[in-house]
Formats: structure tokens, C-alpha cells, sequence
């Protein structure tokens, strides 16, 4: 028989700097390593999203103003069933010292031109609605084999 699905809850927000553009992370390895995504922090029981999404910011680079909650987006991968609570916050950039290996700020139009999972076009969907998102596969996703 089948093993259940592990249940994964995480937070992620859209950091939107005062020029409109968003904040990306590259996954490190684990499930999706090497695509862009919003920051994003697995939540232990109980845990409170918003702190976390907020922890998950600062360490991807940024300084967010007021979280506020967008939704919450469920997603089933092979082996696990995950739910990300969707925050967008104004944020300003800080330096960081790995320049930009892990982290881009991207113009919406241009969040098609980099290599996103289909988990993270739902997130990006729900915090920024339509905009920049086609829910198109881009060259980057096609050329990798990533959905």
C-alpha cells in the first residue's frame, strides 16, 4: 500500500520594493533546489506564519514593512501535501553578502523569465493576483524539465 502524504504547512511572502519589483530566493538543495521562489520557511505546530514569513525575509535579504495575509495555497507534490500561507509586504533591499547568487529583485513582467515551480507561480499568483504571472512554463523551466 501507499504511505500517506506528509503534511507540510509553510509561509512565504512577496517582498514588493518601492520600484514594484519582487524578491526571489534560489532553493537551496531538498524539494525544488535550484528554483526561484518566494521566501519561503516550513512552520512547526502552532507556529505563527506571520512571525515566520517575516524571519524568512530578513534572511533572504530584505527588511519587510506590514505582512498582510493573501491566502493560503495547498499543493501535492508525490510525497507531500503542502499548504503555504501567502503574505505581500512592502520591503526594502538590504545588502547581503553572497551578492546575487541566492537572491534577485525581478519586475513582475520578468518572473516568467526565470526558472519557477509551478508550486511557486501558485504563491506568487495569490500574493501579486495577475500580475507578471502567466502560468506559463518559461525557457529556464523547459530546458530544466521543471514544471
Amino acid at each position: 500500500p501507499k504511505r500517506p502524504k506528509t503534511l507540510v504547512r509553510v509561509a512565504c511572502c512577496a517582498c514588493v520594493d518601492g520600484a514594484g519589483r519582487v524578491l526571489l530566493v534560489r532553493r537551496p538543495a531538498g524539494l525544488l533546489a535550484g528554483t526561484w521562489a518566494l521566501p519561503t520557511v516550513e512552520l512547526e505546530a502552532g507556529a505563527d506564519a506571520n512571525r515566520a514569513a517575516r524571519v524568512a525575509v530578513r534572511e533572504a535579504g530584505a527588511t519587510p514593512g506590514r505582512l498582510v495575509g493573501r491566502g493560503a495555497v495547498r499543493h501535492v507534490f508525490t510525497h507531500r501535501d503542502v499548504t503555504a500561507e501567502v503574505f505581500r509586504a512592502d520591503a526594502a533591499p538590504r545588502r547581503v553578502r553572497d551578492g546575487q547568487a541566492t537572491r534577485r529583485w525581478l519586475p513582475p513582467e520578468a518572473l516568467d523569465t526565470v526558472g519557477i515551480s509551478s508550486f511557486a507561480r501558485k504563491t506568487l499568483r495569490l500574493a501579486l493576483g495577475a500580475q507578471g504571472i502567466t502560468g506559463k512554463r518559461s525557457k529556464q523551466d523547459n530546458a530544466a524539465g521543471r514544471s
